[in-house]
């Protein structure tokens, strides 16, 4: 697959007939997978329109929690067969195109013939732009893919993806977004109090604003130098040891003493175990994490 950055209206490349699939793809799930299949129908290339970031960072000056990074989503698009990427770099220059703009100066360019979007989708300036203004331009054939619902008749769409880790439900997250989700972060020196209770811990400061699942412990998996190990996983502000103003990532892998300080890993969450508990003792404390070590074993066994 190939990735092009857009930092610039005045100058394009050159591209062969594409089918292009149009939205912000953060969460790139169940909903995006059926617009990437819809376009594959067509038998030209297949590329992705899509922001470097959620322009609500611009619009209302704000970072956004993210489920995937850019290169992330070039990941998983590289798996579904997409063969280009293309990134708005995001500005006001972009942001502020009308309608008309965005089709004349960023679709035709990039030599678009097909378009497949959501029933949702909108473009231009303040939104303006609907589906009808793409089919009634008479430039693209359009496909419009309707809303992918849940068993429970919900839209499967990245805020509800959004909620359900909050919520701590990534067994849930995980159904719609066809793969488990993962954060990405470096391993930094904590405080140290695993290691007195022989439950040594890494300490995972994030690389990116990812969305953080619920205060809790959860079955996990981590990446390491591209080796994956089992762990268990505490995000949580430490209420028995001495509590902190936000929330810490903290992954206990499970046979494993290598020096790993200064890595970048990946933690995938599988299922949460329990939510965050005071302890009224340091043993306490350790009593409990024995019995995850256990159910999480069991889990992963299962």
């Amino acid at each position: 697959m190939k990735v092009v950055y857009i930092d610039s209206l005045s100058k394009f490349d050159t591209y062969p007939p594409l089918t292009m699939c149009l939205g912000f793809f953060d969460a790139l799930h169940e909903g995006h997978l059926a617009l990437i299949k819809k376009a594959k129908e067509r038998n030209e290339k297949v590329g992705v329109l899509t922001f470097s970031s959620s322009p609500r960072t611009l619009l209302f000056n704000k970072e956004e929690e993210i489920i995937n990074t850019i290169e992330m989503k070039e990941e998983i698009l590289a798996s579904y067969g997409v063969d280009y990427l293309f990134v708005l770099n995001l500005s006001w220059d972009i942001l502020n195109l009308d309608k008309e703009e965005f089709i004349e100066k960023i679709l035709i360019k990039l030599n678009v013939k097909n378009i497949v979007c959501g029933f949702d989708y909108s473009f231009g300036k303040k939104g303006q732009g609907k589906p009808s203004d793409l089919i009634n331009s008479n430039l693209f054939n359009v496909d419009i893919i309707d809303q992918v619902i849940n068993a429970k008749n919900e839209k499967i769409s990245s805020t509800l993806i959004h909620s359900l880790i909050k919520e701590g439900k990534v067994e849930e997250a995980n159904i719609y977004l066809t793969r488990i989700y993962k954060i990405k972060g470096r391993v930094n020196h904590g405080f140290k109090v695993g290691r007195t209770i022989s439950f040594k811990t890494a300490n995972v400061e994030l690389t990116d604003n990812f969305n953080l699942p619920k205060n809790g412990v959860y079955a996990t998996k981590v990446i390491i130098d591209n080796k994956e190990y089992l762990s268990m996983t505490n995000v949580g502000v430490h209420p028995t040891i001495n509590k902190l103003d936000k929330p810490l990532i903290e992954t206990y892998i499970f046979d494993f003493n290598d020096d790993i300080y200064s890595k970048n890993i990946d933690v995938k969450f599988y299922k949460m175990i329990r939510e965050e508990i005071k302890f009224a003792s340091i043993e306490e404390l350790k009593n409990q994490l024995l019995k995850d070590e256990i159910i999480v074993k069991n889990y992963f066994n299962s």
